[in-house]
């Protein structure tokens, strides 16, 4: 049920901003959405326009659902066209708040509705998952400002910012962790 929520979520966000590859692949942009992460000794970063000007699937989108269980879904990504996106980004988080999540393996436990935890997909050579709930793994998230205002709640006329970063080891299906570092200014979708 977890992966069809963060699929769910991803495609949405997928559909309301596709956002194009930028020419500037270097530091945050306060005023564009954008992410840098380095994976091993490999670094990725990518900035864009929001809402999309293309039809491909970079992106750096915060989403939130305040129900019973409030919840936060980061999903960041890279394409390059006209190849499928060869980095995918998904991080969910067991509240909307600013502050410190920890994510390893225990922190989204599968008998429970929610918890903190990445997923990387790196569509290169050898299509590699890494994700926190492998042993190995162990990211220290941090939300830093989490902006009120919302592209939904403005009725798509504006939106604010959601950064951040993280920092740590996340592992692969056979327990190779890599060290991983990075931070993201994502536009807030809801």
């Amino acid at each position: 049920m977890k992966n069809v929520f963060l699929v769910f979520v991803f495609l949405l966000s997928v559909f309301i901003s596709g956002c194009s590859k930028s020419d500037n692949e270097g530091a945050l942009l306060t005023n564009k959405p954008s992410w840098t992460l380095k994976l091993g000794d490999k670094n990725y970063s990518w900035s864009g326009p929001f809402p999309s000007i293309s039809n491909n699937i970079s992106q750096a989108i915060y989403s939130s659902t305040l129900g019973l269980n409030p919840t936060a879904i980061i999903a960041l990504a890279k394409s390059a066209n006209p190849e499928p996106s060869p980095l995918i980004i998904t991080i969910e988080l067991s509240s909307v708040n600013t502050g410190t999540f920890n994510m390893n393996p225990s922190t989204y436990p599968t008998s429970t509705t929610n918890g903190n935890s990445m997923i990387i997909t790196l569509n290169d050579s050898s299509s590699t998952i890494y994700s926190t709930s492998y042993p190995g793994s162990n990211i220290v998230f941090k939300v830093n400002s989490l902006s009120e205002k919302s592209f939904l709640s403005t009725r798509f006329t504006s939106y604010g910012f959601v950064t951040g970063e993280f920092t740590g080891k996340i592992a692969d299906v056979n327990g190779v962790a890599l060290d991983i570092s990075g931070k993201f200014n994502a536009v807030r979708n809801q």
